[in-house]
């Protein structure tokens, strides 16, 4: 089996929690993963590209994530 990396622990653990129904935001899953707040913020924004998330801006001001098109959420 594969040795699971730094961003496949972000995909798993934004994945995981947006299909939840939560918003994720870039410190709370470096938080999770243990990864940097830049490679999560890099890879977050990736993600966000596809179906699988959204990029929000909240009324703060704070950028968090959101389950995408191509989730679905339990």
């Amino acid at each position: 089996m594969a040795e699971q990396r730094t961003r496949d622990s972000i995909w798993i653990t934004a994945l995981t929690l947006t299909r939840q129904g939560q918003a994720v935001t870039p410190d709370g899953v470096a938080e999770k993963t243990g990864a940097s707040t830049r490679t999560v913020r890099e890879t977050l924004n990736v993600m966000s590209d596809t179906p699988f998330l959204q990029r929000d801006l909240a009324n703060d001001g704070t950028v968090r994530f959101l389950a995408g098109d191509g989730i679905v959420t339990v």
